[in-house]
């Protein structure tokens, strides 16, 4: 086989070489005729029609060889195969004629094993027909205290999910809170504005009215001044203040009491 395949290498290396030389010829075929020299040109392709006839004849002894080659590590492999077959062979017969492996032995051997599986069984029923006394009232528990486990975790899972929906609520609400604070923050700071607008522009017109007149409006605004819901007002906004600062509390206080229950 190594001889089969260094003699294919060697035609293998011949045919690239004739192909190479025929590839030349063929070049200097058309050079030629390109250059009017029509002798010239006959000449290599006369030497290009010799060498495609050893070129054939190479490439059929390069299949031959791969076809003798092939044919060999056929053999080789039909040499290996019934070697292990020959081997297995033996190798079973050496075991089968293992005293163990006599039919009266199997024969023993099978009826011992199949007294032995019955008399487990037997044994096996009887200590589950004594465990089955006590083992009742152990699988009721068992089931009681699984229910209840799973009740509490309902339960807490119930409260859970109330946590967080109050929490959402309160956390609108106090967004909502937030907006109509600050809506009045900027009403009162338009009324400023105002006021302060108002009290650029009075001197000029106090300079047009009668003393008695200015006295008059000093009055009114005197009196606007001291009207009496000024003070329950101002108490009330004070205790709105104070109950969202509640409600801030109470939302830190359900986002703390989430992030335990989620860490537990």
């Amino acid at each position: 086989s190594d001889v089969c395949s260094s003699d294919l290498a060697q035609v293998e290396a011949q045919i690239a070489n004739i192909d190479a030389q025929i590839t030349r010829c063929q070049m200097k075929v058309k050079s030629a005729l390109a250059n009017n020299q029509r002798p010239i040109a006959m000449s290599h392709l006369r030497s290009r029609r010799a060498l495609d006839e050893v070129l054939a004849k190479r490439v059929a002894s390069s299949e031959q060889l791969s076809a003798v080659i092939r044919s060999i590590d056929q053999a080789k492999g039909d040499v290996e195969i019934l070697e292990a077959y020959e081997l297995g062979s033996s190798t079973l017969s050496t075991i089968l004629k293992n005293p163990l492996l006599s039919l009266e032995r199997i024969n023993q051997t099978t009826d011992s094993l199949a007294e032995a599986m019955a008399s487990q069984e037997e044994v096996d029923a009887a200590v589950r027909a004594v465990g089955g006394v006590t083992a009742g009232v152990d699988e009721d528990e068992l089931e009681n205290e699984l229910r209840t486990l799973v009740e509490e975790e309902e339960k807490a899972q119930i409260r859970a999910d109330q946590k967080i929906s109050e929490q959402r609520s309160l956390e609108v609400k106090a967004r909502e809170d937030a907006k109509k604070e600050e809506a009045r923050e900027n009403a009162e700071q338009k009324a400023r504005e105002d006021a302060e607008k108002e009290s650029k522009e009075e001197p000029a017109e106090r300079g047009s009215l009668e003393p008695q007149q200015l006295r008059v409006e000093a009055m009114d605004r005197t009196k606007q001044e001291e009207r009496p819901g000024e003070w329950e007002e101002r108490y009330a906004s004070a205790q709105q203040r104070q109950q969202e600062e509640k409600q801030r509390a109470e939302v830190e206080r359900l986002r703390k009491d989430e992030r335990r229950l989620a860490a537990d």
